[in-house]
């Protein structure tokens, strides 16, 4: 789930293109953004670092689909 530095664009592609056989499945949502160039005390922005308890996440990320299968009667084949 988590991916470690930059996130290349065709990560992102690819890991779309895996899904494109599930017709049952009508959209995928992308947040796409950039880090922008402010300055701060002298020195200008380059990256955001986040860091989370990915153990945790993961546990919580699986809740999260599961409910979302059985919420939405999401097929799970192909």
């Amino acid at each position: 789930m988590f991916v470690k530095g930059p996130i290349p664009p065709q990560f992102i592609v690819d890991s779309i293109a895996k899904h494109q056989s599930k017709t049952e499945i009508g959209a995928h949502a992308i947040f796409a953004g950039q880090v922008r160039a402010d300055e701060i005390e002298g020195k200008t922005v380059s990256a955001i670092e986040y860091s989370a308890y990915e153990e945790m996440a993961n546990i919580k990320f699986h809740e999260i689909r599961e409910a979302t299968f059985v919420a939405f009667e999401i097929n799970r084949r192909a």
